[in-house]
């Protein structure tokens, strides 16, 4: 739920606090922001899996 709390409400703060000025964060650095762990959201780790799984059912 944080990371999906970043991604949609919280997203112009995480990019400056990020040093982000493109509208684009890469997924390490979004994982590492959101979990302190750069491979938290790969596909091989459950929370990569349900966060991918959460994003497809809002789409």
């Amino acid at each position: 739920m944080s990371a999906l709390w970043h991604l949609f409400i919280a997203k112009n703060k995480m990019f400056k606090d990020c040093g982000i000025s493109a509208g684009k964060i890469r997924l390490p650095v979004f994982a590492a922001y959101v979990t302190d762990d750069s491979h938290a959201f790969d596909k091989t780790n459950a929370t990569g899996r349900l966060l991918l799984n959460a994003l497809i059912l809002l789409i």
